[in-house]
């Protein structure tokens, strides 16, 4: 199973190692139409795996009503993907982009514009954010 949950605890992140020679997993590997029910109120997805930016996207665009977001180590995320979410989640609570090393200061700005009930961010380890 994917290390993806809604709601209670997430669920142990698959640390094996991956060879860089494996070959790229299907387009339709993670489905999120499939994946996520319409009116999730809280998504996890723990991993370096597939979650690209149409995927968030379109959970962004499934979910208006998404409070809780912790998405940390998924490295193909950039801040075109954070940004719908802003636009479409405006109860969003917290969100957890740790170790999302594509994302930039547009992503906390976005956040903070269409946000106002956020209460708990987490860019860690974000090597792309600045001080400004």
């Amino acid at each position: 199973s994917l290390p993806f949950s809604f709601g209670g605890a997430p669920e142990p992140a698959d640390t094996s190692p991956v060879s860089p020679l494996s070959p790229a997993p299907p387009p339709d590997f993670f489905q999120p139409s499939t994946s996520v029910p319409v009116a999730a109120e809280r998504i996890e997805f723990h991993s370096e795996g597939p979650i690209i930016d149409a995927d968030l996207i379109k959970i962004a665009n499934e979910n208006p009503q998404l409070n809780v977001i912790k998405l940390d180590n998924c490295k193909n995320l950039t801040d075109a993907s954070v940004l719908a979410l802003a636009e479409h989640c405006p109860q969003l609570t917290t969100v957890d982009f740790s170790c999302c090393n594509n994302l930039t200061d547009a992503s906390v700005l976005a956040l903070a514009r269409h946000c106002p009930q956020l209460t708990t961010v987490y860019f860690r380890v974000c090597k792309n954010l600045t001080d400004a």
